[in-house]
């Protein structure tokens, strides 16, 4: 999995797209596959505010679980 966010422009405006993280547990047996991989998956979320795309990895407690903060 991969976050980020990338730009193509045109004559006319500038176009981004974003990729972000599912949200899934990376534990869990639907991911699986995953337990292979050296790169571990970030949870994050997606925000655009004033027309700019960021994103934001989500703090997670020892357990996996988020604390509420951003």
């Amino acid at each position: 999995m991969v976050n980020e966010i990338s730009y193509q422009s045109t004559p006319e405006k500038l176009i981004f797209d974003m990729h972000t993280g599912c949200l899934a547990d990376d534990k869990s047996l639907a991911l699986g596959y995953n337990k292979i991989n050296v790169r571990r998956p970030i949870v994050s979320v997606g925000i655009i505010i004033n027309g700019v795309p960021q994103i934001v990895p989500m703090i997670l407690n020892k357990n996996g679980r988020w604390i509420g903060n951003l």
